[in-house]
């Protein structure tokens, strides 16, 4: 959402750019990843305070010198 707010581009463009995410996964989704969905965009919940657009799981060469926002599960913000 940050990513759609902050570059001026729709959710659907974020998440469809070239070599941004793995491919959209095409089995069932949790009532739990349903209510987290919901919260974002219906509720205006966010994960942390300040806008945050990256993600990653370990530590990737381009992460260097950025600021930590916190984790959710695996992946680091």
């Amino acid at each position: 959402m940050d990513r759609a707010t902050l570059w001026d581009m729709t959710v659907t463009e974020v998440l469809i750019a070239p070599g941004q995410y793995a491919d959209p996964y095409q089995g069932g989704i949790t009532f739990e990843a349903q209510l987290a969905v919901r919260d974002v965009f219906d509720l205006g919940i966010r994960a942390f305070e300040e806008p945050t657009t990256h993600f990653a799981e370990g530590e990737p060469y381009w992460t260097a010198g950025k600021e930590s926002r916190g984790s959710v599960g695996k992946h680091e913000f």
